[in-house]
């Protein structure tokens, strides 16, 4: 009885994971492309409910950023709580390790013209 009671509330307790997420982006130029890094990612640490924080997975959370005001160079990107996404409220973000993103970005290059066709 005492292990079947202590296998229920070992589930209810608060229990911390530590996934690597992917680092979204929005609103890129296009004019512009990205050099480095190709896939960025961030580590997070979120908490829950020993059974909803080992469920999670990490393709469900995802940092998104919004590249408008990107161009070519090199920016950093803070990456803070309201852009990151969990897929529910039964967990809570505890803390984020990498809090920015260094972009390089550089124009595209442009495209070659034809020649003008003479005519005949």
């Amino acid at each position: 009885m005492v292990s079947f009671i202590w296998l229920i509330l070992a589930g209810q307790q608060n229990f911390e994971v530590k996934p690597r997420i992917p680092v979204e982006t929005k609103n890129f130029p296009t004019e512009l492309e990205i050099v480095q890094p190709q896939h960025a990612h961030v580590r997070i640490t979120v908490r829950g409910l020993r059974k909803d924080a080992t469920t999670l997975a990490e393709e469900h959370v995802v940092a998104e950023i919004d590249l408008s005001h990107a161009y070519a160079d090199k920016r950093a990107f803070a990456i803070t709580r309201n852009l990151i996404q969990l897929p529910d409220d039964r967990l809570q973000l505890v803390d984020i390790e990498l809090q920015e993103v260094v972009f390089i970005f550089q124009n595209k290059p442009e495209a070659e013209t034809l020649p003008n066709r003479k005519e005949d």
